[in-house]
């Protein structure tokens, strides 16, 4: 097989394998296929990242074996277009929550003892509860598309082929701790993505990190003059700490990026890690990924449309929704069932900002087992189904209550459109993603 490489559209302008639609890959090797060792199956235990284009109308196979399948879906399909779809076993499926786009990314599939978790571009998009129905498996272990009946037999032959592109590929036959996921989603951004990587995981004390435009902000005479009391710098160095006590109080500072910018170019984008100690990570004025450690950690992300992935004792200096920013608090929560998201969390507003208090099951035990603090920001309960929809908040499963009612319609019987029976109006109340 001759196989085409293609760097169109690839932001580090790497070299992908070109997927024009009529082709797969086997994933094994030729010394494993003499030997007849067989890969591990996708299906239980595994961690898989892929860096792929999806450009296909139709149903398009990333990765399978005789157990399993990760696709995408088609657009056509009746309730899930343009999802990632997990087939856990022939009758078994799983599909993401929100549509992919079709341009390069990273899927990811997480799965331990068949409780799965997709994701797109190292956001969470759905998994968690399955449903019933029908996959035909593919025969052999492929990339890009699934082999249907035997190599000997007539009816042989690759369908549901990939048209896009394959960048790399990385499973892993073992579920992935925090850390280590994430350190793997860090490599694949910098190798494909142009993010830079700052790392704190193996500091054992507390640590700064910050992006280079970050590093450049001083408090300068604009800040001072806005301050009611000057003692309230006295003892500040860096521009994150007093935008934790000022928040919007501060004037915009976004000329200072300017001015760097005309100095040193535009800044990266980052993905910034915690450790174990209390850490500072502080994004640019780009869009960064600010990934907190185990201990007390402060996010910042300052400009952009940054997402923060937080843990139990996490400060956010700076979210804001309207910026694009994105809470992740699915690695807090571990639902075990579909409860409205109210049963998880629940949200306290003071003159300081929002505290989110969890219950990390929704058991109902109370809301004492981890918090998230966003400093400067004012949000209640009722901000929570907005905020969801518009995808600023991520729980990882729990959702906004939704209610579907019948009624019969009283629309003038000459505008029934010759429907047969009685018709009636469909009314919901609650929130639904925004996209779907």
């Amino acid at each position: 097989m001759n196989i085409s490489l293609t760097n169109q559209d690839i932001p580090q302008e790497r070299t992908a394998i070109n997927m024009p639609g009529n082709r797969y890959l086997e994933y094994y090797t030729d010394s494993q296929k003499r030997m007849t060792q067989k890969p591990f199956n996708i299906s239980i235990d595994t961690s898989l990242f892929a860096v792929i284009k999806a450009q296909g109308a139709d149903n398009q196979v990333i990765a399978t074996d005789t157990l399993s399948e990760l696709s995408v879906t088609g657009n056509s399909h009746p309730a899930y277009a343009r999802r990632l779809r997990f087939a856990i076993t022939e009758e078994i499926v799983v599909y993401s929550a929100m549509p992919i786009d079709r341009k390069w990314g990273i899927a990811g599939l997480f799965s331990e003892n068949k409780a799965c978790r997709l994701e797109w571009n190292g956001n969470y998009n759905g998994g968690r509860f399955p449903k019933k129905e029908l996959t035909h498996l593919s025969s052999s272990y492929s990339l890009g598309g699934k082999v249907m009946g035997s190599a000997t037999s007539a009816e042989y032959h690759a369908t549901e082929t990939l048209k896009g592109g394959i960048g790399e590929v990385l499973i892993f036959n073992k579920p992935l701790n925090y850390d280590d996921k994430w350190r793997i989603y860090a490599y694949l951004l910098s190798k494909w993505f142009n993010y830079t990587v700052l790392d704190a995981l193996q500091m054992t004390t507390d640590t700064r990190l910050m992006a280079a435009s970050a590093a450049h902000m001083v408090i300068n005479q604009d800040i001072k003059n806005a301050i009611p009391d000057p003692t309230i710098i006295e003892n500040i160095t860096y521009f994150d700490e007093l935008l934790y006590i000022l928040g919007e109080r501060i004037p915009d500072q976004r000329h200072q990026y300017e001015n760097f910018k005309t100095i040193n170019g535009p800044d990266s984008q980052y993905i910034l890690i915690g450790g174990p100690s209390k850490d500072c990570l502080v994004g640019g004025w780009e869009n960064d990924i600010l990934v907190a450690g185990f201990g007390e950690g402060q996010l910042t992300g300052l400009g952009g449309a940054d997402h923060f992935i937080v843990r139990d004792q996490t400060i956010v200096v700076d979210f804001n929704s309207s910026e694009g920013d994105i809470l992740d608090l699915s690695y807090i929560l571990q639902p075990e069932t579909d409860a409205s998201i109210d049963q998880y969390i629940i949200l306290h507003a003071d003159k300081y900002g929002t505290r989110i208090y969890v219950d990390i099951n929704g058991d109902g035990s109370g809301f004492t087992d981890a918090t998230v603090f966003l400093a400067n920001v004012t949000l209640h309960n009722y901000n929570l189904p907005q905020l969801w929809a518009d995808g600023g908040i991520i729980t990882g499963g729990p959702r906004p209550s939704i209610t579907l009612s019948l009624e019969k319609s009283i629309k003038p019987e000459e505008d029934w459109n010759e429907i047969s029976g009685e018709p009636y109006d469909i009314f919901l109340k609650g929130m639904i993603p925004n996209g779907t």
